[in-house]
């Protein structure tokens, strides 16, 4: 499912707030808060932010401070508030109000008009770690010149700027296909031939193969069309005078983004109003709320506001569904029948920035809620005071200064048995593995791992020979055991490293065959995800040996044990290209590193791959993703 979200700033604090529309009505008007060491923190903005959609966060920048500020919602939790120059890259802008955010072949693109300087235009990136760039945009030996910040969108492959010429007046286009810029073209519509005179900067989206930009041009703010076919320019007349007859007027130019295939526009309809307003566009006509043209959250009962139009994206949104799925599976199915989304080395988290040890940017609560079902963790045991702490950690390089040690594991089963309290019909698979024994010596491990045991005591977890069905692990953690063949640590599973596929070794407190693929290291430089991907779909095509196997299939893998390799998008695509009928019913564990990458499709629009594994398990299978989709090339506008 996806939403429409817009963030905007309240009337008389600057603070930020949020509200989203589900197709139906709009619901929110919450603000945003930060947790942090010093309490809550409410982001205030002096201009519009601008949102968009990127690894499945909703961005927001925002200025405050006349700074550029950053923060991101992964669904359940705001984070961030950070001063762009203050993250990686050290990258210090000074637009003037605040830019227009696009993602753009794999990165957040920002193009800018730097405050106090000679209009020129600038450009940022980011790839989810850094920032980049900052170079004035020249064509030839001529910049690009605009008093205000540019609208963004990418067609056809290609990020098209939209501005106001600082020389003509006049609006203009120039292109961007990852390396160079071309155009600074004007832009000529059948009625215009001198071209097109506007107020401010227009806002724009990619409706129907065609790029749509929406502006005003003089101070009654009645908003104009017009409209690109990848040739020509088109419209350049009054909404008013379009299908519809509706008279449509914005304090700047309007938001816009498409949804359930239709435009939308959300805007202030003047100065004297701070109520926010909303209209969409069919292809054919415009319409809007005959009853109340201003929004109202939650059945009327709130009006949104805002001292200026909001910055919108389509944000997706499964948490309700995903956070009990498999309390809608049948009791007596068998654990491995279950198709099963995981999370390789799932402790290894950084909320903030990309890490070289880091495999997650969501905490372990929040990948339970989104619907994560195994969890691959890793344990650090130090001696401290006569005393064994347990910590999570992603192998052993830099144990003994903590840059790869992450929260407790104490603190991380918490948040399982929370999460388990209050979702009971879930089960969390759990498997244990010390990476790094640190100051442990060999003779004093035994009593480690007692205490270990102890430890899990404490907690709902449980463990068989056999495998279960559903019905006799609800509520429970349910552990596997890969340290030693003690089966009150889980049940053990053990098999040779860095394998393309084979079977663990055998256990007698394991009367079931466990299927393994993990392929980490070790693949070529050129063609790694290919090579991934083909380990990961052959142990997805592994035929059972009997019914009583579980596979184990991780997703996860390094090229020169520093850079991650990703195959999300390539699964997607292995899935997308049969319908549901065609595809494969049980395929066994899969285990990811950051799972919830969305990826845009030509049919569903952005879909992770948790998402698809977990419709896999209900019927019809694939249910909500039954139809044939690929991946689509561009990228995702939002202004």
């Amino acid at each position: 499912m996806e939403i429409l979200k817009i963030v905007y700033k309240e009337t008389q604090s600057n603070n930020l707030y949020t509200a989203y529309y589900d197709g139906s009505q709009w619901h929110g008007n919450e603000k945003i808060e930060i947790a942090s060491e010093q309490g809550s923190i409410s982001p205030q903005s002096e201009d519009r932010p601008r949102v968009t959609v990127f690894h499945n966060y909703l961005y927001v920048v925002y200025k405050q401070f006349n700074a550029l500020h950053v923060a991101w919602f992964d669904g359940t939790t705001w984070l961030g508030d950070l001063r762009l120059s203050d993250m990686l890259g050290n990258i210090d802008i000074t637009p003037v109000g605040c830019p227009n955010i696009v993602v753009y072949r794999g990165l957040i693109y920002t193009v800018y008009k730097k405050r106090g300087a000679d209009d020129a235009l600038y450009v940022v990136w980011f790839d989810g770690t850094t920032w980049y760039g900052n170079e004035i945009i020249s064509i030839g030996e001529r910049r690009l010149r605009s008093p205000h910040n540019p609208s963004m969108v990418v067609f056809d492959n290609l990020l098209h700027i939209i501005y106001k010429s600082s020389d003509s007046g006049k609006l203009h286009t120039a292109v961007f296909n990852g390396t160079d810029w071309w155009g600074n073209t004007p832009i000529h519509v059948e009625n215009q031939q001198d071209g097109i005179s506007v107020r401010f900067n227009p806002s724009s989206v990619l409706f129907n193969d065609r790029i749509y930009i929406f502006y005003s041009v003089d101070t009654s703010n009645q908003l104009y069309s017009a409209w690109y076919d990848g040739n020509s320019w088109s419209g350049g007349i009054k909404i008013k005078e379009q299908g519809g007859n509706i008279d449509l007027r914005s304090l700047g130019s309007p938001s816009a983004e498409v949804y359930d295939g239709k435009i939308y526009i959300v805007y202030r309809f003047n100065s004297s109003s701070t109520s926010l307003y909303s209209a969409w566009y069919d292809g054919q006509s415009w319409s809007r709320d005959t009853s109340s043209h201003s929004l109202n959250a939650d059945n009327a009962d709130i009006s949104l506001r805002s001292s200026s139009n909001p910055g919108m994206a389509i944000f997706p949104t499964n948490l309700e569904t995903q956070v009990n799925w498999m309390g809608n599976l049948s009791d007596e199915v068998l654990i491995s029948e279950i198709n099963i989304p995981g999370s390789h080395d799932a402790a290894a988290i950084n909320t903030y920035i990309g890490t070289p040890y880091a495999c997650h940017n969501q905490s372990i609560t929040s990948q339970l809620k989104k619907g994560i079902r195994l969890l691959d963790i890793r344990l650090q045991i130090n001696l401290r005071d006569h005393h064994f702490e347990f910590m999570t950690c992603h192998g052993s390089v830099g144990s003994s200064i903590g840059i790869n040690t992450y929260q407790t594991f104490r603190s991380l089963l918490n948040e399982c048995k929370d999460f388990l309290e209050n979702h009971p019909t879930e089960v969390v698979i759990m498997s244990l593995k010390v990476d790094d024994w640190s100051d442990v010596e060999s003779n004093n491990r035994n009593t480690a791992l007692t205490k270990l045991c102890d430890l899990l005591q404490e907690y709902p977890t449980t463990q068989f020979t056999y495998l279960p069905h559903l019905r006799e692990v609800p509520g429970k953690i349910f552990l596997y055991n890969r340290i030693t063949q003690d089966l009150s640590l889980g049940v053990p599973i053990s098999w040779p490293d860095n394998t393309d596929g084979v079977y663990a070794y055998p256990s007698s407190h394991r009367v079931y065959q466990v299927y393994v693929q993990d392929r980490y290291q070790g693949l070529p430089l050129v063609g790694s995800e290919q090579e991934k991907f083909t380990k990961v779909r052959d142990a997805c095509e592994h035929k059972n040996e009997n019914s009583l196997e579980v596979r184990w299939n991780f997703a996860s893998a390094t090229w020169n044990q520093i850079f991650g390799v990703y195959i999300m998008d390539e699964l997607l695509d292995y899935f997308g290209v049969q319908p549901a009928s065609d595809r494969l019913q049980t395929f066994g564990w899969v285990l990811f590193d950051y799972p919830f990458t969305a990826y845009h499709t030509d049919k569903y629009g952005a879909i992770n791959i948790v998402d698809l594994i977990i419709s896999s398990n209900f019927n019809p299978r694939y249910r909500g993703y039954d139809e044939t989709f690929s991946l689509s090339n561009g990228g995702h506008n939002s202004l």
